[in-house]
């Protein structure tokens, strides 16, 4: 929740899609679902709420959210999308049309299913919690954000990793050394080892 607010500085007037509204893959079962949580304090902060789920059909829970009958309904027009059910679909989303489809450039991973260097290609602002970090996610264009984690998987602090794409034609333009690219803002990492290939979060 931490993750919208900063991202979207107030709610009243925001417009949030949810995917996935049960508290699994494969059911329509409510119980215990943080869809239902995050929805109802959106809806009190003054956000709209659209949600889609292909077996929910209704949430009583949270009687002011829109539910959507596809991903590119429920996602039309919003500020900011929040993935917090692992259906295997949400994991090949056209996220170029997804894009288009959003006002705003905010995906918040909650089940970590999206590729961070696709999402940052497609021009948003990817936010996961307690991934590994692979080489090939720092080829993304945005910048990806990476949560620590307790033993609930409640984020616990947040460590900013921001990727700036530096030119790689190092030849002279118009007879004189290109400009020197602009330094990344400075990172806030946590704990870890950096290896060629993963960056291990503790």
């Amino acid at each position: 929740m931490d993750k919208l607010r900063n991202h979207l500085k107030t709610l009243p007037g925001k417009r949030v899609a949810i995917l996935g509204l049960a508290f699994k893959a494969g059911t329509d079962d409510l119980r215990d679902a943080p869809a239902l949580d995050v929805a109802t304090w959106l809806l009190a902060s003054g956000a709209s709420v659209s949600g889609y789920d292909p077996l929910v059909r209704t949430v009583p829970g949270a009687p002011g959210l829109r539910l959507a009958d596809n991903v590119s309904a429920a996602a039309a027009r919003a500020d900011a999308l929040v993935v917090l059910t692992d259906w295997p679909g949400y994991g090949a989303l056209d996220l170029v049309a997804l894009r288009e489809d959003m006002r705003g450039n905010l995906i918040v991973d909650g089940r970590n299913l999206l590729d961070p260097a696709a999402v940052t290609r497609a021009g948003f602002v990817y936010k996961g919690v307690g991934r590994v970090v692979s080489s090939n996610d720092l080829l993304g264009s945005g910048h990806t954000e990476v949560l620590s984690h307790n033993g609930n998987g409640v984020g616990s602090r947040l460590n900013e990793l921001r990727v700036v794409r530096l030119p790689h034609d190092d030849s002279q333009v118009n007879g004189h050394d290109p400009a020197p690219a602009a330094m990344p803002t400075p990172c806030r990492w946590p704990t870890g080892v950096v290896s060629h290939d993963h960056l291990h979060l503790s």
